[in-house]
């Protein structure tokens, strides 16, 4: 997923933008591309680090969240708030689950048949360092697995669908606005493949993270 094809997808002012490069295995702590709303019905793409700062965190001590559950956000006041006042869109053009085979973690990535970028729901949240810089952190939020991703997980990522966006950037919606978000997308639009093992390791970020693994 390239910035033009982020700014196209999104509509957004290329003279607005953050400074980013593609990326194809993105892990947890690391920055990744938010599309926030804004009081004035306009959208902003920033970079957040993925890890949620809880807003009751005292001082440098916390941990981050890296994945909410719906029923989390639903149920415990202090979450809905969060799930009320800062949602977010985080643009991906696919996302990975892990099954475990015979004891170890095998890979799949999970896309839109159409092949188009698509919006995962998550949170931000920001936090004013020491040194006066403001940390902008983010989470995503989890819903149980759909037909196409139940075979390898048990949950999945809420996926935004397309006519819903506005609504959920939208500072004045309601939950009863955005609320059908939460559940599971639609399988019959998805497909998945496996890929390779080396998407484990961090510290490997290539074109081979995403490629379909070849039959042996």
């Amino acid at each position: 997923m390239s910035l033009k094809e982020l700014l196209e997808r999104y509509h957004i002012d290329s003279n607005e933008v953050l400074d980013w490069q593609a990326h194809y295995n993105v892990a947890p702590t690391l920055d990744i591309p938010v599309l926030v709303g804004l009081s004035d019905g306009s959208h902003k793409l920033m970079r957040m680090k993925w890890g949620l700062v809880p807003p009751w965190s005292k001082g440098n001590v916390y941990k981050p969240l890296i994945n909410l559950r719906t029923d989390t956000l639903l149920n415990k006041p202090g979450f809905k708030r969060i799930l009320e006042s800062s949602r977010c869109l985080v643009p991906v053009d696919g996302f990975n689950e892990w099954s475990l085979e015979n004891k170890k973690k095998i890979p799949y990535r999970f896309v839109m048949k159409s092949g188009e970028i698509f919006s995962l729901g998550g949170l931000y949240g920001t936090l004013v360092l020491p040194s006066g810089k403001t940390l902008y952190t983010v989470s995503l939020i989890t819903t149980e697995a759909n037909q196409q991703v139940v075979a390898v997980h048990d949950r999945m990522p809420v996926v935004i669908p397309r006519s819903k966006e506005s609504a959920w950037l939208n500072q004045m919606s309601k939950l009863s606005d955005f609320a059908t978000c939460l559940a599971p997308y639609p399988s019959e639009e998805m497909r998945s493949y496996r890929v390779s093992t080396i998407l484990n390791s961090g510290r490997i970020d290539t074109p081979e993270c995403i490629a379909p693994l070849k039959a042996a």
